[in-house]
């Protein structure tokens, strides 16, 4: 199935080159429907590239990370004691 995608430009361009031989109104329109295909398939990757992905970092979310002083601030007792 992965390498099934090279086949179908072959598939494709053999499509239209006998389309081509058969005469030029054939040849337009196989032009035109394989343009809509392309337009088609262009779309719907914008759609699936456009869904929000699931987090796969292990669960680290960037927007809830403390900041530095947050930090200094809540270890600065335990660092005192230490001391």
């Amino acid at each position: 199935m992965v390498g099934m995608g090279n086949w179908v430009g072959y598939v494709l361009a053999a499509i239209y080159f006998a389309a081509l031989e058969a005469g030029d109104d054939l040849a337009s329109e196989t032009c035109e429907a394989m343009g809509y295909g392309y337009w088609l398939v262009d779309n719907i990757y914008e759609i699936v590239d456009f869904i929000p992905k699931p987090d796969t970092t292990g669960g680290v979310d960037i927007a809830n990370l403390a900041t530095e002083a947050e930090k200094y601030a809540a270890a600065s007792p335990d660092i005192a004691a230490a001391l």
